[in-house]
C-alpha cells in the first residue's frame, strides 16, 4: 500500500532513531513544517543523488533534480521561529520508506508515493569482533571523560 509523503531532499542521511537540525527558510518547506506541526504528520528525508537542496533557475528542468528510492520519515521534535521567515527544526528519524512515483507541485515541494518498509531486527555483532567493539567503546568513554566529544 502506498501513502503520499511530502519529502524534503538533502545532501545528507537521516536514520531511523536519528536526530537531524534544519534551518528552513524556503516558502515551501516553511508550509511543509506548518502542515506538519498542524496535521501532527511526518514528512519524508531522502537524499539527493543529483540537485541542489536549495531551490535554483534551472533546476525545473526534467533530471536536473534526482532523488534517492529509499528515504526516512521525521517526526518534528522542536520548532523555534526567534527568527522571522526562519525555522529552526529538531527531527528524529522514524520509519524507512520506498519511493514508487514521486511529482513536483507548482511551489517545487516534491511529494513522493512511497511504501513503508519493515523495520530491521538487531542483528548482534559476529564473535570475532566483540574484542574489537569493547575496545572502541572503552576509547570513547576515555575520550568523554576528557571532555572530548568522539
Amino acid at each position: 500500500m502506498t501513502e503520499e509523503l511530502p519529502l524534503f531532499p538533502l545532501q545528507t542521511v537521516l536514520f531511523p532513531g536519528g536526530l537531524l537540525s534544519l534551518k528552513v527558510f524556503e516558502a515551501r518547506y516553511l508550509d511543509l513544517a506548518s502542515t506538519c506541526l498542524r496535521e501532527k504528520r511526518p514528512f519524508g528525508v531522502v537524499a539527493l543523488r543529483k540537485g541542489q537542496e536549495v531551490r535554483r533557475s534551472g533546476q525545473d528542468e526534467p533530471g536536473a533534480v534526482v532523488l534517492e528510492d529509499v528515504g526516512v520519515m521525521a517526526e518534528i521534535l522542536e520548532l523555534d521561529g526567534a527568527q522571522p521567515g526562519i525555522l529552526q527544526l529538531r527531527c528524529r528519524g522514524t520509519r524507512r520508506f520506498r519511493i514508487e512515483r514521486t511529482h513536483q507541485r507548482a511551489d517545487g515541494l516534491w511529494i513522493g508515493e512511497d511504501e513503508i518498509l519493515p523495520d530491521y531486527e538487531p542483528i548482534a555483532p559476529a564473535e570475532g569482533v566483540h574484542e574489537t567493539v569493547r575496545g572502541l567503546a572503552n576509547a570513547i568513554a576515555s575520550l568523554k571523560g576528557k571532555g572530548v566529544e568522539p
